[in-house]
């Protein structure tokens, strides 16, 4: 993105620019293919995780047991 034609561009605007230019911005969004109680436990568990109320090991293992029921 060539920010040059605009003037007063603040740098950190400039900054973010070139970072968003050199990564890819696409985002997977899991509740476009994945449906029922799996992305329900993924949403809540990550709420929990983040109060630290569940480790990783037991969403991930919570989540691929919902997903075996749906496949």
């Amino acid at each position: 993105m060539d920010l040059s034609v605009y003037e007063d561009i603040p740098p950190l605007v400039v900054k973010r620019a070139a970072f968003y230019a050199e990564v890819s911005t696409n985002t997977s969004v899991l509740d476009a293919v994945i449906t029922g109680e799996p992305i329900a436990l993924i949403n809540n568990g990550l709420q929990q995780l983040a109060l630290g109320d569940i480790t990783p090991e037991k969403l991930a293992a919570d989540i691929e047991a919902a997903m075996k029921l749906v496949r």
